[in-house]
């Protein structure tokens, strides 16, 4: 125990002999209000009690509040993320992955966007919590991005406070069967068994409609500044689906070490429209990354990326 603390222990012991002396030998307490003298003492020595008890106690309040400060307030600094890809191409198991959480919770939801969030602890040897928000895009048209979005998630034009937008997209179509369940992913590699690769072209076919130069513009408008944009994304989902498809030899002149150039060139117009987009609003960070949002691969070292740039840009 610190000084300090022997002290108020001390100061507290003699202003409770005081007011017992006081209560048994010199006054009544009950003529307080007839005697102002009597309530002046008493005033006294319960401001004295006061004081001692904060000495007493002042260490274990700095404890207590630097314990609240790292395990229980949350830091105000919000990173802001936008999602951006094809229906079902694995949007919301990659959420649950980035936000560690089975069912992230919901903030908010309308008719072009669900928003969810999640308090995440970053870095390693001062860890601190931020406050991770998701806008994920579920509009049908991609044109409506720029029309009907929650400008107080975005912010205003020219005041965007997006930190980092993911591009999603994937190899396999999510197929399902006639009781409208998607269908398992056996039964699905059972279907790439014949034509596989004019299968996974078609779905990239899908996937590049949906991302590539024209798209691309609206979705930069809404989110990118300069000032607060910290990291751009372009995920290829799916990649174990891939793997067990390559191992099964349905795709007789490719390797395990092939899908990496196999997959970049696959999406080569979108990486390149992309990488425009950032070389004419002077972004160098950008990054391309193959995972499986199914089984997590990847997508942790991906997210990582993201939060480390977040956590050097506000503190």
């Amino acid at each position: 125990m610190t000084k300090e603390g022997y002290f108020g222990i001390g100061l507290l012991i003699f202003l409770l002999m005081l007011i017992l002396f006081i209560g048994g030998n010199v006054v009544d307490i009950s003529d307080v209000d007839r005697n102002p003298l009597i309530g002046t003492l008493v005033a006294f020595v319960l401001t004295a009690i006061a004081s001692a008890g904060a000495i007493l106690v002042q260490p274990f309040r700095t404890r207590l509040e630097k314990f609240a400060k790292e395990n229980i307030f949350v830091s105000t600094d919000e990173c802001r993320v936008l999602i951006y890809g094809l229906h079902r191409s694995g949007k919301t198991s990659l959420i649950s992955h980035i936000l560690t959480n089975e069912r992230p919770y919901q903030r908010d939801s309308t008719n072009n966007f669900d928003i969810f969030e999640e308090r995440l602890r970053i870095g390693l040897n001062n860890p601190k919590r931020y406050r991770v928000t998701i806008a994920d895009y579920k509009g049908q048209k991609p044109s409506q991005i720029s029309t009907d979005y929650p400008e107080k998630f975005f912010g205003l034009k020219g005041q965007r406070k997006i930190n980092a937008i993911i591009f999603v997209v994937d190899l396999f179509p999510e197929i399902r069967n006639e009781n409208g369940n998607a269908i398992h992913d056996h039964d699905l590699l059972e279907n790439f068994k014949e034509n596989a690769l004019a299968k996974i072209e078609d779905r990239v076919s899908e996937n590049l409609k949906y991302i590539n130069k024209y798209t691309i513009e609206p979705v930069f408008a809404v989110s990118f500044s300069k000032r607060n944009m910290i990291a751009i994304k372009f995920l290829v989902n799916k990649l174990d689906l891939l793997r067990e498809l390559v191992a099964n030899g349905c795709l007789p002149d490719m390797s395990s070490e092939d899908i990496n150039d196999f997959v970049l060139d696959l999406y080569h117009p979108a990486i390149e429209c992309i990488q425009q987009a950032c070389n004419d609003n002077d972004f160098e960070d950008f990054s391309t990354h193959l995972l499986s949002a199914k089984t997590g691969e990847n997508v942790h070292d991906m997210f990582a990326d993201v939060l480390e740039n977040y956590r050097l840009k506000v503190d």
